[in-house]
């Protein structure tokens, strides 16, 4: 599997949670608005194509079990992004998910890294 590098993870993760928030919105104002087929409908539907497309990038370059545990990431920002740009309240819930979510995600990488200097460990012996 080809790797690449942390700069471009970061670009193709900000761009799936961009198209998944983008998608998400665009779904609330559709249904607010109570008609199937709107302006708001296709937006949801490109958002969600090209979501889609960049997470099968995602997938060319990164482990899928290293991918899946930082798209769980999307639980933290989502939200925020709404807070700041919708004015959104973060409710009780979110902030107890995301005490879960974060050390999750650290524990993950701690055993990620302990794996990858075991197996260098291995591969010396």
């Amino acid at each position: 599997m080809e790797k690449s590098g942390p700069a471009r993870n970061i670009i193709l993760f900000s761009l799936y949670f961009l198209f998944l928030w983008a998608g998400q919105l665009s779904s609330g104002q559709a249904a607010l608005r109570g008609v199937f087929l709107n302006y708001w409908t296709a937006l949801m539907y490109l958002c969600l194509f090209f979501r889609g497309f960049i997470w099968i990038l995602i997938l060319k370059k990164m482990d899928l079990i290293k991918a899946y545990a930082l798209s769980s990431v999307n639980f933290l920002i989502v939200p925020l992004l709404s807070r700041f740009f919708l004015k959104e309240n973060l409710e009780l819930k979110y902030l107890l998910g995301a005490s879960l979510i974060i050390p999750g995600i650290l524990l993950f990488a701690l055993g990620e890294k302990r794996q990858s200097s075991a197996g260098v460990k291995a591969v010396r012996s």
